[in-house]
């Protein structure tokens, strides 16, 4: 329902239309951003069922958990991907659960600066639960 000011999106999708979606943007970010453009941020909000998961359409199955964090009333996990493990390969996922469904804003790099820009995000989001 609301997004970043001055987002730049590469669109949202219905990957395959089987129920999963996605969404990438980017944002100006700060100097200590790392991931593959310095000074722009890119990341990704997705949803999908554990299956869809597992089948590849989203996140990565290989993930590592690496910790977890609290926003407002939703308990969330800290999965870090693997480079070459499905779409979010090489990215850090900050990522709940609710209804059955995963949920997951994704970043480039397990960095102090992303999960920060993720928890800042992962914020606006809980407000809309």
């Amino acid at each position: 329902m609301r997004v970043p000011a001055h987002w730049v999106t590469y669109g949202g999708v219905c990957i395959g239309c089987n129920g999963t979606f996605s969404i990438t943007g980017g944002l100006t970010a700060p100097r200590s951003y790392l991931g593959m453009v310095r000074g722009y941020g890119h990341f990704t909000v997705w949803a999908a069922t554990p299956q869809f998961v597992r089948q590849g359409y989203v996140g990565c199955a290989d993930g590592r958990p690496s910790g977890q964090t609290r926003i407002g009333v939703l308990q969330m996990r800290w999965i870090d991907c693997p480079q070459g493990s499905g779409l979010d390969g090489g990215h850090i996922l900050l990522q709940w659960s609710h209804g059955g469904w995963l949920y997951a804003l994704s970043m480039h790099s397990d960095t102090s600066t992303n999960r920060q820009l993720l928890r800042i995000m992962a914020r606006h989001l809980a407000q809309f639960r």
